[in-house]
């Protein structure tokens, strides 16, 4: 079981998205009706900080939350624009791409959130050391959402990482190293010649799904102020969800466990 942190319970939750995408599209939107309805019980609701340095493309309007009239425009400048606008979420958009640099000077994350394909941006987050400064990343959270063609997972864990520590979660770099060289073409960063090359890589709903597992997730801590799970590997095909518990047995099922203790 995890619970929320004691901070977020009366302040408002400060959150980076990296990549407002396939994914970062669809679970902005999830994250817009979140704070809508943490707002309408009390809570001060989310501040944004949403990174994406691409435009929309005529092939991004086929499978990512954009249409016709948005092209040319800059992706997380466009939603966060259309959210604050028609919505009231608080933040802003950003023409860049978030690096461990840009984030680490960051004063006060409490919530990453990754929808990005590139191993190298896994692999900078998931090595650096983020207790060296211990006060401000020691709990932030980090959700990452990553996805194939057809298939999909969902991991939230802490940013600086599980450390041996029961109270933390493991995250996405903890259970999946090799993720990082899993590196893969993606419709977002080669751009297709055509809806069908598009949605030949990624089929048109498994960011949608991806997404709003992920949203359920935090909408779930929120709310209620435990989790039981704390990911989720999602199959479309044949509606196969399964939960990612947070129990050190089932983080021994990855080898976690015997990798730190061999440390």
């Amino acid at each position: 079981m995890f619970v929320l942190p004691n901070h977020w319970v009366s302040n408002p939750i400060r959150i980076v998205l990296a990549g407002a995408g396939g994914s970062g599209s669809e679970v902005l939107d999830g994250l817009a009706r979140i704070d809508r309805a943490l707002r309408a019980l009390g809570h001060p609701g989310f501040q944004m900080s949403v990174f994406d340095p691409d435009t929309v493309s005529t092939t991004n309007t086929v499978r990512q939350r954009f249409w016709p009239a948005d092209r040319g425009q800059n992706k997380a400048q466009l939603l966060m624009h259309r959210y604050g606008t028609f919505g009231g979420l608080s933040g802003r958009g950003y023409a860049e791409a978030l690096t461990v640099a840009v984030l680490a000077a960051m004063p006060r994350v409490d919530l990453l959130v990754t929808c990005v394909d590139k191993a190298r941006v896994r692999r900078e987050i998931g090595t650096h050391d983020w207790l060296l400064d211990p006060y401000r990343w020691r709990d932030t959270l980090w959700l990452d959402l990553g996805n194939g063609a057809r298939t999909g997972q969902v991991v939230l864990g802490h940013l600086a990482g599980w450390r041996a520590d029961p109270a933390r979660l493991p995250n996405v770099y903890d259970l999946f190293p090799e993720l990082a060289q899993a590196e893969r073409l993606d419709a977002d960063d080669t751009p297709s010649c055509s809806a069908a090359e598009a949605l030949a890589a990624q089929d048109l709903f498994i960011n949608r799904w991806v997404a709003v597992a992920a949203a359920d997730l935090l909408w779930q801590l929120v709310r209620h102020g435990t989790i039981g799970v704390h990911g989720f590997f999602i199959n479309p095909t044949g509606v196969r969800v399964r939960e990612l518990a947070i129990d050190p047995r089932t983080w021994a099922s990855f080898g976690l466990v015997a990798a730190r203790q061999a440390a």
